[in-house]
C-alpha cells in the first residue's frame, strides 16, 4: 500500500554500499522501518530528508505486517533541525528523546498529540540557546508521561524538595533563564528514566547510553 504521511528521522544506519535502514516516528503511523534506497548515493532522491532529527512528508510502500520493512520511496525535508547538529549539548538531548521513543514505543501505534509534542520540542532545541535545551528535554518528558497516561503527580513525589521545586519550574516555563548546573541535569535525567522505568517495561537508564557519549565529550 502506498502511503503518505509526514515523519520524523529517529535513527539511521548505514545498509550495504548504497542504502539506509531508517526508523522513523511518523504522524499517521506511528513507528516504522523502513529501507531507502540509494539514499547514500551522491545526488540520491531523498537529499536530506532521512538525515538524523529532521522531519519531512514521506512517501512509503507499507507492508502489510507491522513487523515488516517498509520501503521509502520519497522524502521532502520539512525542517532539518540543522540547529541541533551545531552543539554536542543538543544532539545529547535530542539523542536522549529520541532513544526513549525508540524504547518506549510500539511499531504502528499512531499517537497525534505525541508526535506534534516531538515536533515542537525538536523545533525548540534547535532554535534556542543551548542552555536552553535540558529545559525543553525535562518538559517534553513532562509532556510524554502525561500522552501516555501516567502523569506526574508532584503532590506524591518522594524526591528531594528542591527537585520538585525543579520540575514546578520546569512545567512552567516559557523562557528566560533557569540555571541548572551539571549535577541538577543529572539529577532531572535519573529522575526521569527512572519513573520511565517503572511504568515502561523497555525503558531503562541504559536507554540514554548514547547521550552518555556525547556528555562525555
Amino acid at each position: 500500500m502506498l502511503v503518505t504521511t509526514e515523519a520524523i528521522v529517529l535513527r539511521a544506519r548505514k545498509q550495504g554500499e548504497t542504502s539506509k535502514i531508517v526508523t522513523l516516528y511518523t504522524l499517521a503511523y506511528g513507528k516504522l522501518n523502513a529501507i531507502a534506497k540509494g539514499a547514500r548515493e551522491m545526488k540520491s532522491k531523498f537529499g536530506g530528508g532521512l538525515e538524523m532529527f529532521a522531519r519531512s512528508n514521506i512517501v512509503l510502500y507499507k507492508r502489510d505486517k507491522s513487523d515488516a520493512l517498509n520501503l521509502l520511496s520519497k522524502a521532502e525535508t520539512l525542517n532539518s533541525h540543522s540547529g541541533i547538529l551545531r552543539s554536542l549539548k543538543k544532539i545529547e538531548v535530542a539523542t536522549a528523546i529520541h532513544e526513549l521513543l525508540l524504547h518506549a514505543m510500539h511499531d504502528e501505534e499512531a499517537n497525534a498529540e505525541l508526535y506534534q509534542s516531538l515536533s515542537h520540542v525538536l523545533d525548540a532545541i534547535a532554535s534556542s540557546e543551548e542552555s536552553a535545551a535540558p529545559i525543553l528535554t525535562a518538559q517534553f518528558y513532562l509532556a510524554f508521561a502525561r500522552i501516555m497516561g501516567f502523569e506526574i503527580d508532584f503532590s506524591e513525589l518522594r524526591y528531594s524538595p528542591k527537585l520538585i521545586e525543579m520540575l514546578h519550574a520546569i512545567e512552567s516555563w516559557s523562557g528566560g533563564t533557569i540555571p541548572l548546573d551539571a549535577r541538577q541535569e543529572e539529577q532531572l535525567r535519573a529522575f526521569f528514566m527512572s519513573y520511565f522505568a517503572e511504568h515502561l517495561p523497555g525503558v531503562s537508564r541504559r536507554s540514554l547510553r548514547s547521550a552518555g557519549v556525547f556528555s562525555s565529550l
